[in-house]
């Protein structure tokens, strides 16, 4: 399963740029492919889609953001020193990131995949209901009497 593969993936990156992290996350973010902050660092599940080398550039990237929060020359200079073709990475994960699989619905169905372990079918049975605003709102009093045409 990938999410135990991933803290031996980002051991490395995490040596190389001499920081340490707490735990990983896998999670559904809808517009970035990781984030890193007080030792824990979230994972957008998508990445798992995406080769080796670039799934190699979002731990580094995010690792790098432990010594430099923003993105200034600093930032990038770090990042250059443990990963010398980050640039050639990261022009890779944005030509392949519109490919990968960003459906919400399909997204959290994967998800479940990825935190259970398994790919199991839905169970049979009734749909389960919806929660929320319903879909279509109720008729107002004054059209349901027929009072406005």
């Amino acid at each position: 399963m990938a999410t135990e593969r991933l803290p031996a993936w980002a051991e490395p990156w995490a040596l190389k740029l001499g920081v340490s992290f707490q735990r990983i996350l896998v999670t559904d973010q809808a517009k970035r492919w990781g984030s890193c902050s007080r030792g824990v660092l979230r994972l957008n599940w998508r990445i798992v889609q995406a080769p080796r080398t670039l799934v190699d550039y979002v731990f580094a990237h995010d690792l790098a953001h432990l010594i430099h929060d923003d993105h200034g020359r600093e930032f990038w200079a770090a990042l250059g020193r443990v990963m010398p073709d980050y640039e050639a990475r990261r022009a890779g994960l944005g030509e392949l990131g519109p490919a990968l699989l960003w459906r919400r619905n399909r997204a959290r169905c994967r998800l479940r995949e990825l935190t259970r372990g398994e790919s199991a079918p839905r169970a049979s049975g009734p749909a389960p209901r919806r929660r929320g605003r319903a879909r279509h709102p109720r008729p107002r009093p004054d059209r349901a009497r027929g009072l406005v045409r």
